[in-house]
This record gives C-alpha cells, sequence and structure tokens, in this order.
C-alpha cells in the first residue's frame, strides 16, 4: 500500500515537469539556426552565404541630387536686349540748388552680361554677375537747369549719354522641399550683394562756347553716382524634363528715401551634357540716393539669350 502511495506521488509531480522540459527542449531546437549545406551536404562557407544575401536584396536605386549633375564650375555668357522698360531719368535731389530733371536720359542700346557659379555646399552655389549697359539720345531742354554743376538754359539742344555697369554676389540655396533626390519643383533662396555704377554726360554741343566777354563756357556736365546694398529673394524652379528647366526668380532690396535695386528675370534652359542655351526675360531696376544734388533712377527690361558652359 506504502509503494503504491509512492509511486502515485511520483506521477503527480515529476510526469509534468518532464512534460515541461521536453517542450522547452523542442522548442530551442526550433530557434537554432540550421547551417546551409551545398548539394553535395557539406556546410557553405561565411563567404558564399554573404554573397547569396546579396543576391537576394535588391540593389538601391542611385539618384542624382538633382535632375541635372552638379558641376565644379560653370560659365554664362548673355546678350541682353533691354529694348524696354524706362529712363533713364535725372532728377534733382536733396542737395539740388534749381531744377535740375531730364527725363528719358537716353536710350538703352543692347546689353553684355556674365556669370560665373560655383557650388559650395550640397545644395548650394555662389553666383557672381556682371553686366554692361549703355546709352544715347537726344533732345532739347524744356526749362532752365543746373545739371552737374553746370548752367543749361531753356531751348539747349542736349547730346547726352550714360554707362551702366552692375554686379552681384548672391548664394543661391535649396529652400523648399528640403529632400533628396531634390524635388522637380523647389523653392531657392537668394542671399546676396550688389552693386551699381551710371556715368552720365550731358552736351550742349550747339550752345555758345564764350559769354559776352570771351570767357569760355562748360557746355558738358558728367557725373557719377553709385549705389551698394545687400540682396534678397526668392527663386522658383521646375524640372520639365531632366534636360529642360524653368525658373522664375526676383531679388533686390531698398531704403525709403534711399537708393533701391531689384532684379528679376524668367528663363528656360536646355542642357546636354557641358553645354546649356538658356533664354527669357530679365528686368533691372535702380535708383540711386536722392540725397544728392541730382539722382538717377531707371528700369531695363528686355529678352535675352545666352549660352552656359559646365566644368565638371
Amino acid at each position: 500500500m506504502r509503494k503504491e502511495l509512492i509511486f502515485r506521488l511520483f506521477e503527480v509531480r515529476i510526469a509534468p515537469a518532464a512534460t515541461l522540459l521536453l517542450a522547452g527542449q523542442m522548442a530551442l531546437f526550433a530557434q537554432t539556426p540550421q547551417v546551409p549545406t551545398q548539394p553535395g551536404g557539406a556546410p557553405t562557407s561565411d563567404q558564399q552565404i554573404a554573397a547569396q544575401q546579396a543576391a537576394a536584396t535588391p540593389p538601391a536605386k542611385a539618384e542624382p541630387d538633382y535632375p541635372d549633375p552638379r558641376t565644379l564650375i560653370t560659365l554664362g555668357l548673355y546678350y541682353w536686349t533691354t529694348a524696354n522698360g524706362s529712363g533713364p531719368d535725372m532728377r534733382g535731389g536733396a542737395l539740388s540748388p534749381d531744377y535740375a530733371t531730364i527725363y528719358g536720359l537716353a536710350k538703352p542700346k543692347q546689353s553684355q552680361a556674365a556669370d560665373i557659379a560655383v557650388p559650395v555646399t550640397r545644395t548650394g552655389a555662389v553666383h557672381l554677375e556682371y553686366f554692361r549697359n549703355q546709352g544715347t539720345g537726344n533732345q532739347t531742354l524744356t526749362q532752365n537747369s543746373d545739371l552737374f554743376a553746370n548752367q543749361f538754359y531753356k531751348g539747349n539742344y542736349l547730346a547726352n549719354s550714360y554707362k551702366i555697369q552692375g554686379g552681384k554676389v548672391y548664394l543661391d540655396d535649396l529652400f523648399w522641399p528640403h529632400k533628396f533626390p531634390v524635388s522637380r519643383l523647389r523653392l531657392k533662396a537668394l542671399y546676396g550683394f550688389e552693386y551699381m555704377t551710371i556715368v552720365s554726360t550731358i552736351n550742349a554741343p550747339l550752345a555758345p562756347q564764350t559769354d559776352s566777354t570771351g570767357n569760355a563756357i562748360s557746355t558738358t556736365g558728367q557725373g557719377t553716382r553709385t549705389l551698394y546694398l545687400p540682396s534678397l529673394g526668392m527663386a522658383a524652379e521646375y524640372a520639365i524634363t531632366p534636360h529642360i528647366l524653368f525658373r522664375a526668380d526676383a531679388s533686390g532690396f531698398g531704403l525709403r528715401h534711399k537708393s533701391e535695386v531689384w532684379d528679376a528675370s524668367a528663363t528656360i534652359a536646355w542642357r546636354v551634357k557641358s553645354f546649356e542655351v538658356v533664354g527669357g526675360y530679365k528686368a533691372f531696376h535702380f535708383k540711386t540716393s536722392p540725397n544728392n544734388t541730382e539722382y538717377l533712377t531707371g528700369t531695363l527690361s528686355g529678352a535675352f539669350v545666352g549660352m552656359r558652359f559646365h566644368f565638371f
């Protein structure tokens, strides 16, 4: 009777424990990685396993940051018609002792322009731009005027001319959306500094060269006005195809009763490898400081075409 009781106690306490131990061993065996073997039954080496895993993983798609590849340096040369716009006009400033206004000082001729771009970050490039514009014109003075410290009189025939040179250095950087690969539609921020100088000449070639006493009279006046201003703006770009890019941009800066400058353009460019043809419409506005005897203001605008060369 006592032996039978001990045997029953063993079944009650030991059998469940054995069952749990067996189940744990089976689970551990199921989790143990199986060593792959070759067709002949020999184990596969680590190099072969890595090669098999690499072959099973699809290759990553290599996409450039931009639809067009970025280059080490870009050089652009342009021809700008400047057929439209207004002015330049000469106006009397705060220090003018007399009337000193001439509307339509001269008619603008075509302009030449150039720029250089150098990438400095993954998304930004520094641009250096330069343009040069000249104009000539003729008119009859309608009022006595003091121009560049010389006296001109009503009825004087004037032969005027001017020459503008302008430069701009700015950072063109990705603003939105800031992701990679860069979106086909993106906004760029423009941070820069602008410089412009204009030399104006007023000449009355038919006016008397001497006064009543025989003293020589100056019939030519010349003056130079300059401006230095920061430049802030935005640009929108859309890659129509991997080789065609549309861009519209505007930037500028000005202070009330001070000098001001702004420029804007809309362009479309077609690029094949290292060469790019670009064309569009551009406008440039300026006003030198009115806190002078005379100041000049005007807007140059017109279509332009050009060529860019990308050096890798």
